[in-house]
């Protein structure tokens, strides 16, 4: 069909109008805001009119393929650094915003694209519809080398929601001072809002407040009371499913371990260690090999270790607040040992302190190896009992002899 001298076409994608009915506003503009994101020169803007609201979404330097309207086709799939890596968010986008209610509209270079939901022709049933009217803008109406798409007819309660879950390129401007713990290669790791101002902190515990994950600036999950900051990440650090709801705490961890390494935020990982939060996972270990980073930039090779330089600050954060004569106890170490060792130490006139593993592991062993208490490298069960009986024979009675020879017995039929 022609208009005007354009090319009108009408593409039937067989994507019914009930497909992801869980998806609602906001994921289809998540999916337009991070196809823009994945091209290095956007623009995103809202805007409201005499109540009118709309959302703006230009991208420069390419255009929508007609390939992309083919459910699976993306020339990014493969692209660790884009978000938008399974080829069908645009389309599902269109589907759940024209569901919603709204309207888009679309300037692909010089083409212009109508997303509908139709009748199917063949199959019958609503799916999404792609009209293409080839060449309908001019070269004095629009860039022939960008895409422009706007969604109209938006809500109060949709522009709150994006305002909410999309963390424009200014935002690191507004969060307060102290706030923003860390900005290292795209991602940051920071307190998204908190009602305890800065000097009146005494831990990291922020249990009233929000902790998010997003990806590229957009909203992916929530996550536990129990953390203490939120994180924004670049995609190719974090796995994310077509649904982009969740995260694996698993690999959030190491991912906040990593950023922490490389941007020599150690103090912060101290803290964090001795605080037990679980942003810094419970199994990590300090680096022995990678060489302490200050401010995100690289030490040379003659300089500390990761390892060395958590080793010393953990060890001073532990003398100030413990004192001289104080020996960390790991507290993941079995009750009933745990408590004969404090005993001991008490005795000794040291003071026992129990520790979270990932900080005991910080740790030096001027403040972990524990006087006296430690068997000596090589002997056995059955070789202590041994000594025992060799130093204090002449003392023991008769049948208490015979009784600790029967031990040993019973030891060496049990090694």
């Amino acid at each position: 069909m022609e208009l005007g001298g354009s090319m009108s076409n009408k593409i039937y994608t067989g994507i019914s109008s009930n497909y992801v009915p869980k998806w609602g506003v906001w994921e289809g503009m998540r999916e337009l805001i991070a196809n823009a994101l994945d091209m290095e020169s956007h623009s995103i803007e809202q805007f409201n009119a005499q109540g009118q609201r709309w959302l703006s979404i230009q991208s420069f330097g390419g255009i929508i393929p007609k390939e992309m309207f083919l459910m699976g086709m993306s020339g990014k799939r493969d692209d660790t650094k884009s978000i938008g890596q399974h080829g069908e968010g645009a389309l599902l986008a269109m589907l759940v915003l024209l569901r919603a209610g709204k309207d888009i509209r679309i300037k692909n270079g010089f083409d212009k694209i109508i997303p509908t939901l139709e009748t199917h022709p063949q199959l019958g049933g609503d799916c999404l519809a792609i009209e293409i009217i080839e060449g309908f803008y001019g070269i004095e109406d629009t860039d022939g080398n960008s895409v422009d798409i706007t969604v109209h007819n938006l809500t109060s309660e949709d522009t709150t929601l994006l305002d909410q879950n999309y963390l424009a390129d200014d935002f690191m401007d507004w969060i307060p001072n102290g706030d923003l713990l860390v900005n290292y290669d795209g991602c940051q790791i920071f307190r998204y809002d908190t009602n305890i101002p800065y000097d009146e902190r005494e831990d990291l515990c922020d249990s009233e407040n929000p902790k998010k994950v997003f990806v590229n600036g957009l909203f992916v999950c929530d996550l536990p009371d129990n953390y203490v900051f939120s994180y924004n990440l670049t995609p190719d650090r974090i796995e994310l499913d077509r649904d982009r709801k969740s995260v694996d705490t698993w690999d959030l961890q190491q991912q906040v371990a990593d950023l922490l390494e490389l941007s020599g935020s150690f103090e912060l990982m101290v803290q964090m260690s001795e605080e037990r939060v679980p942003d810094l996972y419970q199994f990590y270990t300090p680096c022995k090999y990678r060489k302490a980073s200050v401010g995100g930039g690289w030490c040379e090779s003659n300089e500390e270790s990761v390892n060395h330089r958590l080793n010393k600050l953990a060890t001073d954060s532990f003398i100030k607040r413990n004192g001289e004569k104080a020996i960390a106890i790991n507290i993941e170490m079995q009750q009933g040992k745990r408590d004969i060792i404090k005993n001991r130490l008490k005795l000794m006139g040291y003071t026992p302190v129990e520790v979270p593993k990932t900080n005991y592991k910080m740790l030096d062993k001027i403040v972990t190896e524990i006087p006296d208490c430690t068997p000596v490298d090589g002997m056995t069960p059955k070789k202590m009992v041994e000594q025992f009986m060799a130093d204090n024979k002449k003392h023991m009675r008769s049948k208490a002899r015979k009784q600790l020879e029967k031990l040993i017995e019973d030891l060496v039929l049990i090694s």
